[in-house]
């Protein structure tokens, strides 16, 4: 089984609102759309013209979508979304290289970023797989439905490890964190 990815015409807000319908997304912040509150949300542009989005297709079927925030101030940010019955078939590694393949090739973006929960296990592999590395930990920063939190993390991967096919480590400093309470 593999994915393809097809660019989304903006002007086909209605294929979009009824995909994020028609699902339930638990990884994600909004885990339930209703149409028209995803009707919203695409004409408001999330899809729209400062972001990229794809349709993932297996065999001229439509199971997924991906969209890169293309933010001017701030690094493309990847959003999946993979239906239900294609979710833990092995799309999330070859569309996610597809995805960095096509944004790196968009403009001089010198990093691509991904979020996740921290208890997303599955995205979080595939970002490790795809050479992406852990930068962040962002303690009880994720919503979720039941009113709680969970960490998020978030993972990047510049674009010379991606032209090299190497991962940079991250220089984590915690000898020289001002955050630490000082020793009495």
């Amino acid at each position: 089984m593999t994915p393809t990815l097809r660019r989304w015409d903006p002007a086909d807000t209605e294929a979009m609102a009824r995909f994020l319908a028609s699902d339930t997304w638990p990884m994600h912040v909004n885990q339930y759309w209703t149409i028209e509150a995803a009707r919203e949300r695409v004409a408001a542009a999330e899809y729209g013209t400062d972001d990229a989005a794809w349709w993932v297709e297996v065999d001229g079927q439509v199971v997924g979508a991906v969209r890169v925030e293309l933010h001017r101030d701030t690094d493309p940010t990847i959003d999946i979304r993979l239906r239900s019955t294609h979710r833990g078939r092995g799309l999330g590694e070859p569309v996610i290289r597809e995805t960095c393949r096509q944004v790196f090739a968009l403009g001089d973006h010198r990093r691509i970023e991904g979020q996740t929960r921290s208890d997303n296990v599955a995205m979080r592999r595939v970002f490790r797989r795809c050479g992406f590395a852990l930068e962040g930990v962002y303690r009880q920063a994720w919503p979720l439905s039941d009113g709680g939190f969970v960490d998020s993390v978030d993972y990047a991967l510049l674009r010379s490890d991606w032209e090299t096919g190497t991962v940079t480590p991250v220089r984590w400093a915690e000898e020289n964190d001002i955050s630490r309470p000082a020793p009495a």
